[in-house]
């Protein structure tokens, strides 16, 4: 089963909801997750709130704790069942009730989206038969209210596995919500996690979705290090929900590994999820490396894409550029050097040639009879 403690919170300012800002900030959902292993317990939204299935007898006449609702039926088949919302505070609370679509986080929890977010599918499967005006009512304070509802499966439901949420949330519209007209108040939710798998063929398929590599430029390569950052998808294509392991390995120019990422484990990975994760490490590729992303399941579908990048810059190549030119001006003036001590050497053998001759004929001239 899945089920964490965690809130949901919606800003208002006044009486307009700011929820666009929060779907911004947490990539259009929020923030209730649900995670494996959990006690079975109400799950508590932190700002006086709890929801959780109602019990349920066992076989032995005794009383079943559900941590979630987890259901397998037939296209078709009716599901009645209870969930069970309470006010923690002393205060009377205007809350609303809803149902929203599960969503895989980056972390592999099962996140609800926020209530104002676009619901599709099996959320309007599941219908309150309690009559709740807009699902907006009075909890008094301490108490306790629960609200059946029926989950209806269409005769031509696609087989495989869903999930949704059943949420709670402070009613942002309550002028009660914002004293004093311009106080900013944080709205906290909390949701019960609703598991359902509709009879027939499962048919799991995983891809790598979206991949993209990035490489920080190196000074000089093979001296400097720099790093690269690997930005990809894992994506659900099939009916049924996965944990994934991905494992990253990063080649050189000249296909020698040189760096592979701790396996990455992503869990829950719901049908329709595109989970977008991005890593990064330290490394020297050579100017050129290549990055393979590869996606086991457990099951009879796995995943394997990889992609090619330049791992050089412009610095790359203006040091080795300025070293070149720096040895050509030192050759350059060198040679300038001996080109000028040579000249004058001959200036100054020729200029010493000249005066030699003249002294010898000045000499020949004063010898003559």
């Amino acid at each position: 089963m899945h089920l964490i403690q965690n809130k949901l919170s919606l800003v208002t300012t006044g009486r307009s909801v700011l929820s666009r800002i929060i779907v911004a900030l947490s990539f259009g959902a929020a923030i209730v997750t649900f995670s494996p292993a959990h006690s079975a317990a109400a799950v508590d939204s932190g700002g006086g709130l709890s929801i959780a299935p109602v019990s349920s007898g066992d076989n032995n006449g005794g009383v079943t704790n559900r941590s979630t609702f987890s259901y397998k039926l037939d296209p078709g088949a009716i599901q009645t069942d209870s969930v069970v919302v309470q006010n923690l505070a002393e205060e009377d609370k205007t809350v609303v009730l809803y149902v929203a679509n599960a969503f895989t986080t980056a972390s592999g929890l099962i996140g609800v989206k926020a209530n104002d977010q676009a619901k599709t599918g099996p959320v309007d499967w599941l219908k309150f038969t309690t009559k709740l005006p807009n699902n907006t009512f009075v909890l008094k304070g301490l108490s306790a209210l629960t609200v059946p509802f029926t989950i209806t499966i269409p005769p031509n439901a696609p087989p495989g596995d869903y999930a949704f949420g059943i949420a709670v949330a402070p009613d942002a519209t309550d002028p009660s919500a914002t004293p004093g007209g311009n106080t900013i108040q944080i709205l906290q939710a909390a949701a019960s996690l609703v598991e359902l798998r509709v009879s027939g063929p499962l048919i799991p398929i995983v891809r790598v979705g979206a991949l993209t590599v990035s490489s920080e430029a190196k000074l000089v390569p093979g001296f400097v290090d720099g790093s690269t950052k690997v930005t990809f998808e894992v994506v659900n294509i099939g009916n049924q929900r996965i944990n994934a392991v991905i494992q990253l390995v990063e080649r050189n120019l000249f296909d020698t590994v040189i760096h592979r990422e701790p396996a990455i484990k992503l869990g829950n990975v719901l049908p329709g999820s595109r989970v977008k994760l991005t890593r990064s490490w330290d490394n020297d590729p050579y100017i050129k490396g290549s990055v393979s992303v590869e996606i086991t399941t457990g099951t009879a579908t796995s995943a394997t894409r990889s992609v090619n990048f330049w791992s050089v810059s412009w610095r790359t190549f203006v040091v080795p550029l300025m070293l070149i030119a720096a040895i050509f001006a030192l050759r350059w003036r060198i040679r300038k050097h001996r080109r000028d001590r040579d000249a004058a050497e001959l200036a100054a053998l020729k200029s010493g040639t000249a005066g030699s001759a003249g002294a010898a004929q000045s000499e020949s001239a004063i010898g003559r009879p």
